[in-house]
């Protein structure tokens, strides 16, 4: 039988420690601009985990199941884990046994083979680490087999070593502070292909930066100010060359009864709200959620300082971007493939109608204000204004629905109700 489950746990490290992890740092364009966090987020099983300043991201990639690895607080754990210097792994055992401690870096390569007889309770071991990196521990007590991973991120370069410090003869309470350390880390599970999703902070700005990682880099962050009238605050993401508005616009100076479509004059609504006090109305999940409705004559206006409503040239570029071609591109209705499943979010759409989000754009259904003066389409579909006129009262747009992958191109009247997203100067 442990001979059984030590063939079994070697296939585990072989297939998991064959693969080449990937190590993600963040730096900014200017020296004097500071990342304050990053969330980053694999699209693809939907895990986040939150980087502080000068942290780094580990992406361990593998197609086995990294919860195999994971530190069990009633058989042992590491702490501080992540760790910048040396790092303490803790072992309970019941009886008095031989344990076999093993430490393995990220090719799979073993460092240090530590074995020792132990007495019944919990026993400490100092961990030594040869260079920054993710690290495997495998433990054989008895007829079991358990894992551990560490993450060491600190500078300093010296000799791997598993060093046995003692222990106790009864299972001493383990501190609040050390149990979080033990199992918290700066790491995703990552399948080649996936998409990491990066939401980086600082101060009052947030950019979207969306990556497929292939090997170890630095990514350079570039913090833009996209704050309305009322001082809200966007998040933004480039896409080609272009940057975008991440998230649908908010600013609502005014807001008017359904009832009062205009051609002429500028109108705003918020989904669902039927009243006439803007206080209220920004109160209301919809407005939260999705942002404001304005008919043209108040998109051509609302979008902040150094941002304007794109042109239709400029959704072009960006469809472009994402993979259609120019003549593509000039069609009308749903065209080419996949970018509108590139644009939607990857929650939100109504009967799984999710997008992949790759392109961080981040598209939401947040429905319109079409026609006899009444909303409809929330969670299915989202709509966009553009700023060049197609006729006299019509202008061209965007739009996306929840059981299509492709973006629709057409004409929309300009008394409608619709979403703006905000380009660039």
């Amino acid at each position: 039988m442990k001979i059984l489950s030590l063939t079994c746990f070697l296939c585990i490290y072989y297939c998991l420690l064959s693969a080449q992890d990937i190590t993600i740092t963040f730096t900014t364009k200017s020296d004097t601009v500071k990342i304050d966090s990053v969330l980053a987020t694999n699209l693809k099983t939907r895990k986040t985990v939150r980087l502080l300043e000068g942290d780094s991201l580990l992406l361990v990639k593998t197609s086995t199941s990294l919860n195999q690895l994971k530190s069990n607080p009633e058989i042992g754990y590491i702490y501080p884990n992540p760790t910048v210097e040396d790092a303490n792994f803790c072992v309970s055992v019941n009886k008095n046994e031989k344990v076999d401690i093993r430490l393995y870096n990220s090719n799979g390569q073993m460092l240090v083979n530590e074995k020792q007889n132990l007495m019944q309770g919990t026993h400490r071991f100092m961990l030594k680490f040869p260079v920054a990196g993710i690290y495997y521990l495998s433990l054989l007590r008895g007829e079991s087999i358990f894992g551990f991973k560490a993450v060491y991120t600190g500078q300093n370069t010296t000799k791997s070593s598993v060093l046995y410090l003692g222990g106790d003869e009864i299972y001493p309470q383990t501190p609040a502070n050390q149990f979080k350390n033990a199992t918290t880390d700066n790491s995703l599970v990552y399948t080649e292909g996936d998409v990491i999703l990066y939401s980086c902070h600082s101060g009052l700005n947030t950019t979207i930066i969306s990556d497929v990682p292939t090997q170890s880099k630095s990514i350079t962050v570039e913090f833009v100010k996209c704050m309305d009238y009322d001082q809200r605050n966007y998040k933004t993401v480039k896409i080609g060359n272009q940057t975008w508005m991440a998230e649908n616009l908010a600013y609502l100076p005014d807001i008017q009864l359904t009832t009062s479509e205009s051609y002429t004059e500028p109108r705003y609504y918020v989904y669902g709200y039927t009243g006439s006090d803007v206080a209220t109305a920004k109160q209301h999940p919809n407005y939260k959620a999705y942002g404001v409705l304005y008919n043209w004559h108040a998109a051509k206006s609302a979008c902040p300082t150094g941002w304007h409503l794109p042109s239709d040239d400029e959704w072009k570029q960006l469809e472009m971007a994402l993979g259609m071609t120019q003549a593509q591109a000039d069609g009308t209705g749903w065209r080419k493939t996949n970018q509108g499943k590139q644009m939607k979010a990857t929650r939100g759409w109504y009967n799984n109608g999710n997008g992949t989000n790759t392109s961080g754009f981040s598209a939401l259904p947040g429905g319109y204000l079409y026609g006899s003066g009444s909303f409809g389409d929330i969670g299915s579909y989202g709509r966009w204004w553009g700023s060049t006129e197609s006729s006299a009262d019509y202008v061209w747009g965007r739009r996306l629905l929840y059981e299509f992958s492709t973006v629709f191109r057409d004409g929309h009247r300009k008394k409608c109700g619709f979403s703006v997203r905000c380009v660039m100067d």
